[in-house]
């Protein structure tokens, strides 16, 4: 009988030339063959490929917390169903600064190194209100 796990196994996706880079040495060599243009390489030539020591999922991106709220207050009117609603909607009620990750692109060529290289450079979208008048009958 075999013990149940608690949690799941981490699952790794197939590459379709067989080569693991995962697993691979600390080494720099020729690019992978197969790949469209080679590693790193925008323009067609032929970059190299260097596998680094970092572990999986080493680094964490910024915070991301947003707290949503919505209010109705029905009023009926006349009687028969007839009934007016006003309803006021706030996203990211306390206006907390949401950023997306930096940038994780290197280089755009596989030659010269992005200045905009580890640089948050966007945001989520801030505070916003909506309101709305309805009328049933």
């Amino acid at each position: 009988m075999r013990p149940v796990r608690s949690q799941p196994r981490p699952t790794r996706t197939a590459r379709s030339d067989t080569t693991n880079l995962d697993l691979a040495a600390n080494t720099c060599g020729a690019a992978i063959a197969d790949s469209p243009g080679g590693l790193f390489a925008a323009d067609g030539s032929q970059g190299t490929s260097c596998n680094g020591n970092t572990g999986r999922n080493a680094f964490t991106g910024p915070m991301f917390s947003t707290i949503n709220v919505s209010i109705q207050k029905n009023f009926p009117i006349g009687g028969e169903g007839k009934m007016l609603s006003f309803r006021t909607e706030f996203y990211n009620l306390f206006g907390a600064d949401n950023f997306y990750n930096p940038n994780s692109l290197l280089s755009t060529d596989g030659f010269t190194q992005n200045p905009d290289f580890g640089k948050i450079k966007s945001a989520h979208d801030p505070r916003q209100i909506q309101f709305a008048v309805r009328f049933n009958w």
